[in-house]
């Protein structure tokens, strides 16, 4: 295996079970076609479980491979570039003519085991990874184990061909015994100390990071000084500080990088922090509980490195952003020098993270990525989504198409779900109801097909400039249907929501891809032309709305550019950070129609009576109103409006 050069300690402790179930497989000799699923909340040990895998197997001569989803571009042929590089590095070169053989002709002799964290960033390959993919590998073996932290799909149980080698994990925290038998192994017997007598179990709840992170905490400092009471939960006091008093002084600058670069090696963490890094510093890096070790280098716990960020954001912001820069260039650098199509994509991934988490403030009237990050998550639609998803599709038809066009967005909205939907991602509150909604579908003969039956008129003007009828491995290009989001949630904007779901969506840009839109609504077109997009005519104008003409946008990164495209888009972030804050935002034409019945008095169900919509979509257009003015009144809107001469005399 590939891993990293750093030595640590293993601390990992518990889990017999599902152990055994990988040991049971090495252990079979027959090795039929075997898949894990294994899920838990952040923290609960899943990284750490594949990892354990990983060693396992690699000491039972298990050829193994480590791919992760958020290296990933969300398209067939991105994974098998990345897979057969992952194959060529592992099993000693690469061989053009069977560059999978191994994984395809595998048998009990030749046996691998492919882990794949961070799956949910893959879930828009799930059917292909379902259908196509897995049920190609050799029958005899092949183990894959996927991690992940939102639930799998039951499609997977219940798959034709898979069901039978299918087995879900559901990671808990550790039970008394287990966290006991974890203060044993890594106390080591070197004496009591008060903590164990007040039960560590009853601290932590028997959190496998928040364990760890206390038994750091007490090998450095021999006490917990973050803990204020005795009987108050550790996990509730997880915060920067603590991680920072971890890391100590000397090597808090490291921490800091790693903030910003989600993998890095040594070489790395000198080109950014713009000093030495000394193997036995790198080492102590990687010996630290909320940093683990992947074959790229090391890396940040998920959990740690939001509270660190946050952190050094508010602490040192210029600090961020140096670093940012110092970053942005030392990757742009190494995408010129590399041809491995893996490395490029861990590469691009990066510089992708960096830009999403810098993001220029663009245009607010359609989506606002100026907000806090929305802590809800990006799911795949059930069965029960339905009809909220509906409901959101019925608002987005209102204020973007005409009333003859919504039949066939309600008709692909099922197509989509019935037959494929990855195509789906579900923004969800929470307590778990949906709020939001975009969908994307990778273009190749069986979605284009399914665009087809649903008389989906904008795939004819992405036939006007592809092939949309190419195989899934051979698929490049993604058509963004639509974002849809609630206009009432009490804590965020429409336009923050739909601004949420699009930066979730950005991994889309990377290299070797392309996106295509077709749009009418023009605050929509101002940023994605912000974003780098070209616009070019319609072609057929069957897409035209009565209130505008479509385009077709588009950002191609298919044949280079995208390194060029990245760090245009990095520097235009920083321009518009240092930029002071204009006039209030513009007002959408429906939104100057409100105003102006408002200034005549008139109630919002008279409104709604006279603009033909619900009396919901009134009160969503009076509060950004209010919004985007400033106001919280009504009287003060229109008293702001006559001044500002937004209305009409």
């Amino acid at each position: 295996m590939n891993m990293p050069r750093a030595e640590v300690k293993n601390r990992f402790v518990g889990r017999a079970r599902e152990k055994a179930w990988l040991e049971e497989w090495l252990d079979d000799a027959e090795a039929p076609l075997s898949l894990l699923a294994i899920t838990g909340i952040g923290g609960v040990g899943k990284s750490t479980l594949l990892s354990e895998y990983m060693r396992i197997s690699s000491e039972r001569g298990v050829l193994c491979l480590w791919l992760d989803g958020r290296h990933l571009l969300p398209s067939p042929l991105a994974f098998m570039d990345h897979l057969t590089a992952a194959l060529a590095l592992e099993a000693g070169g690469y061989h053009a003519a069977a560059p999978l053989a191994p994984l395809l002709k595998a048998t009990p002799k030749k046996r691998v085991l492919v882990c794949i964290d961070n799956y949910e960033d893959m879930r828009m390959l799930e059917r292909w990874m379902m259908d196509a993919f897995i049920p190609k590998l050799s029958r005899q073996g092949v183990m894959v184990v996927l991690a992940s932290r939102p639930a799998f799909s039951i499609d997977w149980s219940s798959h034709p061909q898979l069901g039978e080698a299918y087995r879900l994990i559901k990671l808990e925290n550790f039970n008394r015994v287990e966290t006991e038998r974890y203060w044993i192994t890594v106390d080591k017997g070197q004496g009591d100390h008060p903590l164990r007598e007040a039960s560590l179990y009853d601290l932590t709840d028997g959190h496998p990071l928040t364990l760890a992170l206390t038994m750091d905490t007490l090998g450095q400092n021999g006490e917990l000084h973050l803990l204020a009471q005795g009987t108050c939960h550790i996990s509730s006091q997880l915060s920067a500080r603590m991680l920072q008093e971890l890391a100590g002084s000397g090597l808090l600058p490291l921490v800091d990088v790693l903030s910003v670069l989600h993998t890095a090696n040594q070489e790395e963490l000198v080109h950014v922090s713009g000093s030495g890094v000394s193997i036995t510093e790198f080492q102590a890096l990687a010996g630290f509980s909320f940093i683990r070790q992947t074959p790229g280098g090391i890396t940040l716990h998920d959990s740690a490195r939001l509270h660190l960020l946050r952190d050094l954001k508010l602490r040192e912001p210029g600090r961020l952003h140096a670093l940012r820069d110092r970053a942005m260039s030392m990757l742009h650098s190494r995408l010129q020098q590399y041809e491995n199509p893996a490395m490029r994509l861990r590469i691009a991934t990066q510089m992708l993270q960096i830009c999403r988490e810098a993001l220029p403030l663009l245009n607010r009237q359609y989506a606002d990525i100026s907000a806090e990050p929305f802590t809800g998550s990006l799911d795949l639609p059930c069965k029960e989504d339905l009809p909220m998803l509906h409901e959101l599709l019925r608002q987005w038809c209102e204020y973007s198409i005409d009333p003859e066009q919504t039949v066939k967005y309600y008709r692909l909205l099922d197509e989509l779900y019935l037959h494929s939907p990855e195509s789906i991602a579900v923004l969800r509150d929470r307590e778990g109801e949906p709020i939001g909604m975009i969908i994307v579908t990778l273009l190749h003969r069986e979605t284009s097909a399914l665009l087809a039956r649903s008389e989906f008129d904008e795939l004819e003007e992405c036939e006007a400039v592809m092939d949309v009828f190419v195989t899934p491995e051979e698929a490049d290009t993604h058509l963004a249907v639509l974002v849809a989001a609630r206009g009432d949630h009490p804590g965020y904007t429409r336009e923050e929501l739909i601004g949420h779901m699009i930066l979730d969506r950005l991994s889309l840009l990377g290299e070797g891809t392309r996106v295509l839109l077709v749009a009418t609504n023009n605050h929509l077109k101002a940023f994605l032309l912000g974003l780098g997009f070209v616009a070019s005519p319609a072609v057929t104008g069957k897409c035209d709305t009565s209130f505008a003409e479509s385009e077709l946008l588009s950002l191609d990164h298919r044949s280079g550019g995208f390194g060029i495209w990245a760090m245009n888009f990095w520097r235009k972030a920083h321009s518009a950070a240092k930029e002071p804050a204009g006039l209030p935002l513009e007002l959408t034409e429906r939104e100057k129609e409100v105003l102006q019945w408002m200034a005549e008095g008139a109630s919002n169900k008279e409104i709604a009576t006279r603009l033909i919509v619900t009396s919901e979509t009134v009160k969503t257009h009076v509060r950004n109103i209010f919004r985007k003015l400033d106001v919280d009144r009504r009287m003060k809107a229109v008293a702001k409006a006559e001044k500002l001469n937004l209305l009409k005399p």
